[in-house]
Protein backbone atom coordinates (compact mmCIF):
# COMPACT_ATOMS: atom_id res chain seq x y z
CA UNK A 1 0.00 0.00 0.00
CA UNK A 2 2.79 1.92 0.54
CA UNK A 3 4.70 1.46 -2.61
CA UNK A 4 1.18 2.31 -4.53
CA UNK A 5 0.61 5.64 -2.49
CA UNK A 6 4.58 6.99 -3.65
CA UNK A 7 3.45 6.24 -7.16
CA UNK A 8 0.30 8.21 -6.99
CA UNK A 9 2.59 10.90 -4.73
CA UNK A 10 5.26 12.02 -7.36
CA UNK A 11 4.48 12.46 -10.92
CA UNK A 12 8.55 11.98 -11.20
CA UNK A 13 8.42 8.44 -9.90
CA UNK A 14 5.88 7.60 -12.38
CA UNK A 15 7.85 8.89 -15.01
CA UNK A 16 10.93 7.40 -14.11
CA UNK A 17 9.86 4.01 -13.03
CA UNK A 18 6.62 3.36 -14.95
CA UNK A 19 6.99 2.10 -18.95
CA UNK A 20 7.65 5.55 -20.62
CA UNK A 21 4.79 6.42 -23.37
CA UNK A 22 5.47 8.81 -26.34
CA UNK A 23 2.26 10.79 -24.80
CA UNK A 24 3.87 11.16 -21.19
CA UNK A 25 7.46 12.19 -23.24
CA UNK A 26 5.26 14.69 -24.66
CA UNK A 27 3.42 15.63 -21.86
CA UNK A 28 6.48 16.10 -19.71
CA UNK A 29 8.32 18.46 -22.76
CA UNK A 30 4.48 20.28 -23.35
CA UNK A 31 4.76 21.07 -19.35
CA UNK A 32 7.97 22.28 -19.67
CA UNK A 33 7.51 25.05 -22.35
CA UNK A 34 8.97 23.32 -25.04
CA UNK A 35 8.62 21.23 -28.49
CA UNK A 36 9.87 18.19 -29.37
CA UNK A 37 11.23 18.03 -32.53
CA UNK A 38 12.67 14.29 -32.89
CA UNK A 39 12.58 11.06 -31.29
CA UNK A 40 15.41 8.43 -32.47
CA UNK A 41 13.75 5.25 -31.02
CA UNK A 42 10.02 5.05 -30.43
CA UNK A 43 9.84 1.49 -29.00
CA UNK A 44 12.46 1.97 -26.70
CA UNK A 45 12.17 5.86 -25.30
CA UNK A 46 14.55 5.11 -22.06
CA UNK A 47 17.52 4.48 -24.21
CA UNK A 48 17.01 6.72 -27.34
CA UNK A 49 17.37 10.48 -27.88
CA UNK A 50 15.20 12.96 -28.79
CA UNK A 51 15.40 16.98 -29.88
CA UNK A 52 13.65 19.49 -28.18
CA UNK A 53 13.61 23.32 -28.53
CA UNK A 54 13.59 24.67 -25.33
CA UNK A 55 11.85 28.20 -24.29
CA UNK A 56 14.49 30.88 -25.21
CA UNK A 57 13.92 28.77 -28.90
CA UNK A 58 17.78 26.71 -28.61
CA UNK A 59 17.46 23.43 -30.36
CA UNK A 60 19.28 20.71 -28.48
CA UNK A 61 19.76 17.05 -28.66
CA UNK A 62 19.87 14.82 -25.24
CA UNK A 63 19.27 11.73 -24.29
CA UNK A 64 15.51 10.96 -22.76
CA UNK A 65 17.38 9.60 -19.72
CA UNK A 66 19.12 12.85 -18.85
CA UNK A 67 16.63 14.78 -19.99
CA UNK A 68 14.20 13.32 -17.68
CA UNK A 69 16.09 13.59 -14.68
CA UNK A 70 17.62 16.92 -14.98
CA UNK A 71 17.68 19.23 -11.93
CA UNK A 72 15.70 22.02 -11.24
CA UNK A 73 17.05 25.24 -11.93
CA UNK A 74 17.89 27.26 -8.63
CA UNK A 75 16.93 30.56 -10.42
CA UNK A 76 13.74 29.97 -12.14
CA UNK A 77 12.75 26.78 -9.83
CA UNK A 78 11.88 24.59 -13.43
CA UNK A 79 13.23 21.85 -14.61
CA UNK A 80 15.15 22.53 -18.30
CA UNK A 81 17.73 19.84 -19.67
CA UNK A 82 19.10 22.49 -22.52
CA UNK A 83 23.10 23.15 -21.73
CA UNK A 84 23.22 26.13 -23.56
CA UNK A 85 19.85 27.73 -20.56
CA UNK A 86 22.35 26.04 -18.22
CA UNK A 87 25.40 27.94 -18.96
CA UNK A 88 23.55 31.12 -19.43
CA UNK A 89 21.84 30.68 -16.12
CA UNK A 90 25.25 29.74 -14.07
CA UNK A 91 26.72 32.71 -15.45
CA UNK A 92 23.77 35.14 -13.97
CA UNK A 93 24.36 32.68 -10.63
CA UNK A 94 27.72 33.71 -10.78
CA UNK A 95 27.30 37.58 -11.18
CA UNK A 96 25.13 37.48 -8.04
CA UNK A 97 27.35 35.63 -5.81
CA UNK A 98 30.38 37.82 -6.82
CA UNK A 99 27.84 40.89 -6.46
CA UNK A 100 27.22 39.33 -2.60
CA UNK A 101 30.99 39.49 -2.32
CA UNK A 102 31.44 42.53 -3.13
CA UNK A 103 28.93 43.85 -1.06
CA UNK A 104 30.49 41.89 1.63
CA UNK A 105 34.03 43.13 1.43
CA UNK A 106 32.97 46.52 1.37
CA UNK A 107 30.70 46.06 4.16
CA UNK A 108 33.04 44.12 6.38
CA UNK A 109 36.37 46.00 6.40
CA UNK A 110 37.59 46.31 9.51
CA UNK A 111 39.06 50.42 10.35
CA UNK A 112 40.52 50.81 13.71
CA UNK A 113 39.12 53.62 15.95
CA UNK A 114 43.09 54.86 16.19
CA UNK A 115 43.13 55.21 12.41
CA UNK A 116 40.10 57.04 11.68
CA UNK A 117 41.18 60.41 12.39
CA UNK A 118 44.58 60.44 10.51
CA UNK A 119 43.60 61.64 6.96
CA UNK A 120 46.92 63.23 6.01
CA UNK A 121 50.69 63.79 6.01
CA UNK A 122 50.28 65.63 9.40
CA UNK A 123 47.91 63.53 11.35
CA UNK A 124 50.17 60.66 10.07
CA UNK A 125 53.60 62.04 11.71
CA UNK A 126 50.98 63.31 14.95
CA UNK A 127 50.08 60.09 15.53
CA UNK A 128 53.83 57.87 14.59
CA UNK A 129 55.44 60.19 17.54
CA UNK A 130 52.00 59.92 19.87
CA UNK A 131 52.49 56.22 19.46
CA UNK A 132 56.17 55.72 19.94
CA UNK A 133 56.94 51.69 19.49
CA UNK A 134 59.74 49.70 16.99
CA UNK A 135 57.54 50.34 14.45
CA UNK A 136 56.31 53.82 14.54
CA UNK A 137 60.30 54.77 15.26
CA UNK A 138 60.95 52.73 11.97
CA UNK A 139 58.71 55.12 9.57
CA UNK A 140 59.26 57.83 11.25
CA UNK A 141 63.21 57.35 10.55
CA UNK A 142 62.60 56.21 7.15
CA UNK A 143 60.03 58.92 6.94
CA UNK A 144 63.02 61.34 7.50
CA UNK A 145 65.41 59.70 5.26
CA UNK A 146 62.69 59.44 2.64
CA UNK A 147 64.18 61.80 -0.60
CA UNK A 148 67.78 60.88 0.34
CA UNK A 149 66.50 57.13 -0.21
CA UNK A 150 64.94 57.58 -3.51
CA UNK A 151 68.58 59.30 -4.73
CA UNK A 152 70.96 56.98 -3.60
CA UNK A 153 68.75 53.95 -4.81
CA UNK A 154 68.39 55.63 -8.15
CA UNK A 155 72.05 56.09 -8.42
CA UNK A 156 73.06 52.97 -7.25
CA UNK A 157 69.84 51.40 -9.41
CA UNK A 158 68.14 49.50 -6.72
CA UNK A 159 65.15 48.55 -6.28
CA UNK A 160 62.50 50.40 -4.22
CA UNK A 161 58.91 48.93 -2.98
CA UNK A 162 55.93 51.24 -1.49
CA UNK A 163 55.20 50.03 2.08
CA UNK A 164 51.87 51.02 3.28
CA UNK A 165 52.10 52.45 6.93
CA UNK A 166 48.85 51.50 7.94
CA UNK A 167 47.78 48.47 5.99
CA UNK A 168 45.03 48.18 3.59
CA UNK A 169 43.64 45.35 5.56
CA UNK A 170 42.95 47.99 8.24
CA UNK A 171 41.45 50.40 5.93
CA UNK A 172 44.87 51.65 4.61
CA UNK A 173 44.40 54.16 1.72
CA UNK A 174 46.53 54.59 -1.70
CA UNK A 175 47.89 57.79 -0.61
CA UNK A 176 51.18 59.73 -0.13
CA UNK A 177 50.79 60.40 3.47
CA UNK A 178 49.74 56.36 4.16
CA UNK A 179 52.49 55.26 2.32
CA UNK A 180 56.42 55.32 2.10
CA UNK A 181 59.26 53.91 -0.10
CA UNK A 182 61.75 51.50 1.07
CA UNK A 183 64.42 49.38 0.12
CA UNK A 184 63.43 45.51 -0.36
CA UNK A 185 65.01 44.24 2.65
CA UNK A 186 63.55 47.09 4.62
CA UNK A 187 59.86 46.53 3.61
CA UNK A 188 60.40 42.91 4.89
CA UNK A 189 61.98 44.05 8.03
CA UNK A 190 59.13 46.68 8.15
CA UNK A 191 56.25 43.67 8.33
CA UNK A 192 58.75 41.60 10.96
CA UNK A 193 58.57 44.94 13.01
CA UNK A 194 55.02 45.50 12.61
CA UNK A 195 54.18 41.93 13.60
CA UNK A 196 56.10 42.14 16.83
CA UNK A 197 54.36 45.36 17.80
CA UNK A 198 50.71 44.80 16.79
CA UNK A 199 50.57 40.60 16.34
CA UNK A 200 48.94 40.84 12.82
CA UNK A 201 48.96 37.63 11.27
CA UNK A 202 49.54 38.96 7.49
CA UNK A 203 52.21 40.86 8.37
CA UNK A 204 53.92 37.77 9.88
CA UNK A 205 52.96 35.97 6.79
CA UNK A 206 53.80 38.59 4.27
CA UNK A 207 57.57 38.83 5.88
CA UNK A 208 58.00 35.23 5.79
CA UNK A 209 57.01 35.05 2.02
CA UNK A 210 59.47 38.04 1.53
CA UNK A 211 62.19 36.65 3.22
CA UNK A 212 61.37 32.97 1.01
CA UNK A 213 61.64 34.65 -2.24
CA UNK A 214 64.94 34.72 -3.27
CA UNK A 215 66.15 33.60 -7.27
CA UNK A 216 67.38 30.25 -5.91
CA UNK A 217 64.06 29.50 -4.21
CA UNK A 218 62.36 30.33 -7.18
CA UNK A 219 64.49 28.34 -9.81
CA UNK A 220 63.85 25.39 -7.43
CA UNK A 221 60.27 25.68 -7.30
CA UNK A 222 60.51 26.20 -11.30
CA UNK A 223 62.22 23.23 -11.54
CA UNK A 224 59.94 20.90 -9.42
CA UNK A 225 57.24 21.90 -11.85
CA UNK A 226 58.90 20.78 -14.39
CA UNK A 227 59.93 17.43 -12.96
CA UNK A 228 56.33 17.36 -11.52
CA UNK A 229 54.94 17.93 -14.86
CA UNK A 230 57.33 15.45 -16.92
CA UNK A 231 56.22 12.90 -13.80
CA UNK A 232 52.29 13.06 -14.99
CA UNK A 233 52.86 12.98 -18.27
CA UNK A 234 55.13 9.74 -18.55
CA UNK A 235 52.81 8.36 -15.62
CA UNK A 236 49.58 9.12 -17.49
CA UNK A 237 48.43 10.78 -14.40
CA UNK A 238 46.37 13.66 -13.33
CA UNK A 239 45.84 16.01 -16.05
CA UNK A 240 47.58 13.23 -18.40
CA UNK A 241 45.50 10.39 -17.17
CA UNK A 242 42.49 8.81 -19.56
CA UNK A 243 39.73 9.69 -18.00
CA UNK A 244 41.15 13.74 -17.45
CA UNK A 245 41.51 13.73 -21.64
CA UNK A 246 38.62 12.01 -22.33
CA UNK A 247 36.55 14.48 -20.13
CA UNK A 248 38.57 17.61 -21.92
CA UNK A 249 37.96 16.36 -25.34
CA UNK A 250 34.00 15.97 -24.72
CA UNK A 251 34.10 19.16 -23.45
CA UNK A 252 35.93 20.73 -26.50
CA UNK A 253 34.17 18.67 -28.36
CA UNK A 254 30.54 19.62 -27.63
CA UNK A 255 32.00 23.67 -27.24
CA UNK A 256 32.91 23.33 -30.98
CA UNK A 257 29.93 22.03 -32.09
CA UNK A 258 27.80 24.67 -31.00
CA UNK A 259 30.29 27.05 -32.25
CA UNK A 260 30.08 24.68 -35.71
CA UNK A 261 26.77 25.13 -35.87
CA UNK A 262 26.57 29.20 -35.37
CA UNK A 263 29.10 29.11 -37.84
CA UNK A 264 27.16 27.43 -40.29
CA UNK A 265 24.16 28.84 -40.01
CA UNK A 266 25.72 32.11 -40.52
CA UNK A 267 27.10 30.87 -43.90
CA UNK A 268 23.48 30.20 -44.86
CA UNK A 269 21.73 32.68 -47.48
CA UNK A 270 19.60 35.45 -46.26
CA UNK A 271 16.82 34.50 -47.64
CA UNK A 272 17.00 30.64 -45.67
CA UNK A 273 18.12 32.57 -42.45
CA UNK A 274 15.19 34.17 -42.55
CA UNK A 275 12.58 31.76 -43.37
CA UNK A 276 14.40 28.89 -40.60
CA UNK A 277 13.90 32.29 -38.32
CA UNK A 278 10.46 32.48 -39.03
CA UNK A 279 9.57 28.68 -38.66
CA UNK A 280 9.13 25.87 -41.49
CA UNK A 281 6.41 24.09 -43.10
CA UNK A 282 6.75 21.25 -45.69
CA UNK A 283 4.13 19.60 -47.24
CA UNK A 284 4.40 15.89 -48.98
CA UNK A 285 1.62 14.23 -50.46
CA UNK A 286 2.29 10.68 -48.63
CA UNK A 287 1.84 12.54 -45.31
CA UNK A 288 -2.00 13.45 -44.41
CA UNK A 289 -0.44 16.53 -42.07
CA UNK A 290 2.07 18.80 -42.51
CA UNK A 291 5.84 18.58 -40.73
CA UNK A 292 6.29 22.20 -39.23
CA UNK A 293 9.63 23.22 -37.58
CA UNK A 294 9.50 25.68 -35.39
CA UNK A 295 11.40 28.73 -35.33
CA UNK A 296 14.75 28.98 -34.53
CA UNK A 297 18.27 30.65 -35.06
CA UNK A 298 20.14 27.41 -34.51
CA UNK A 299 18.64 24.90 -37.41
CA UNK A 300 20.55 23.71 -39.91
CA UNK A 301 18.51 22.38 -43.38
CA UNK A 302 20.84 19.37 -42.56
CA UNK A 303 18.56 18.68 -38.90
CA UNK A 304 15.28 18.01 -41.10
CA UNK A 305 16.69 14.84 -42.57
CA UNK A 306 16.11 12.85 -39.20
CA UNK A 307 12.76 14.67 -39.30
CA UNK A 308 11.85 14.12 -42.72
CA UNK A 309 12.84 10.23 -42.50
CA UNK A 310 10.55 9.98 -38.89
CA UNK A 311 7.92 11.53 -40.49
CA UNK A 312 7.91 9.47 -43.82
CA UNK A 313 6.68 6.11 -43.50
CA UNK A 314 8.36 3.02 -44.84
CA UNK A 315 5.89 2.19 -47.75
CA UNK A 316 6.53 5.38 -49.25
CA UNK A 317 8.54 5.38 -52.46
CA UNK A 318 10.89 8.12 -51.22
CA UNK A 319 11.95 6.66 -48.52
CA UNK A 320 14.65 4.69 -49.26
CA UNK A 321 15.94 7.27 -51.23
CA UNK A 322 15.78 9.67 -47.95
CA UNK A 323 17.78 6.77 -45.97
CA UNK A 324 20.45 6.35 -48.40
CA UNK A 325 20.96 10.01 -49.18
CA UNK A 326 24.38 11.95 -48.25
CA UNK A 327 23.33 14.59 -45.77
CA UNK A 328 25.10 17.40 -47.25
CA UNK A 329 23.47 16.33 -50.88
CA UNK A 330 20.47 16.53 -49.30
CA UNK A 331 20.92 19.61 -47.21
CA UNK A 332 22.42 21.16 -51.12
CA UNK A 333 19.01 19.95 -52.06
CA UNK A 334 16.65 21.62 -49.68
CA UNK A 335 18.59 24.87 -50.10
CA UNK A 336 17.46 25.48 -53.26
CA UNK A 337 13.68 24.69 -52.09
CA UNK A 338 14.04 27.14 -49.21
CA UNK A 339 15.61 29.41 -51.55
CA UNK A 340 12.80 28.60 -54.07
CA UNK A 341 14.58 27.68 -56.79
CA UNK A 342 12.79 24.26 -57.28
CA UNK A 343 9.25 23.33 -55.79
CA UNK A 344 9.77 19.85 -54.63
CA UNK A 345 12.76 17.89 -53.12
CA UNK A 346 12.03 13.93 -52.93
CA UNK A 347 8.31 14.61 -52.81
CA UNK A 348 8.71 17.96 -50.34
CA UNK A 349 7.55 21.13 -50.83
CA UNK A 350 7.49 24.74 -48.84
CA UNK A 351 4.21 25.43 -48.20
CA UNK A 352 4.77 29.40 -48.06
Amino acid sequence: MIYIFFIIKTNKYIIMTAKLSLEKLELEVQNRGHVLIFVSNKENLRTGFITVQCSANHVFKTSVKSYLSCRVSLITNKKCGCSKCKKLLSVLNFEKKDKKKKIFKSTTKRVPECFKNIVDKHSMIEYLVKNKNSYNNFILQKLEEQRQLIQDCKELNLATEVHHIIPKSLGGVNENWNTVTLTTSDHTLAHQLRYEVFGDIQDELASRLRSQSTVSSREAQLERIRLSHKSTRKNQTGFFSSEQQAKNGRKGGAAKSESNTLKHFKKLSPLVQEKIKKGLVFRHKDLKENVIIPPSTTFLPTNLLDIFLQKLPETSKYYNSLKNINKYSFSSSLGKVLREERKTYLGFSLVS
